[in-house]
């Protein structure tokens, strides 16, 4: 949000600027946080990397970092249980009642 703000605000035109952690994270990793906090099962589905001599991808942030003065402050795993308990319109789509923090989740830091 901040990121999309600061660039809104900045008077820049036509850049394409990467926000991120700055950390890679597998989509194993994703899938499994998304399912402990939602109290779901869902298997992920695999396709064919179109790309074949890429097997890990991180999203180069030093643009953001120049351009907008902006560095991510919140890990990915924080900002995801930030925003699990906010409806969504997906409900059909995740079958799940209204979201709440997982307690016992490893994820959740100082809890």
């Amino acid at each position: 949000m901040k990121a999309s703000l600061l660039a809104t605000n900045s008077g820049l035109k036509g850049e394409v600027i990467n926000v991120g952690t700055g950390i890679a994270t597998s989509f194993n990793t994703i899938v499994e946080l998304l399912n402990r906090e939602l109290g779901t099962s869902i298997e992920p589905t695999y396709v064919p990397n179109p790309i074949k001599n890429v097997k890990h991808t991180q999203a180069d942030t030093t643009k953001a970092q120049r351009l907008l003065n902006f560095r991510a402050k919140t890990p990915l795993i924080e900002g995801v249980l930030i925003l699990v308990p906010f409806p969504c319109s997906c409900r059909h789509v995740i079958p799940f009642s209204t979201p709440t923090f997982n307690t016992a989740s490893p994820f959740r830091h100082g809890v």
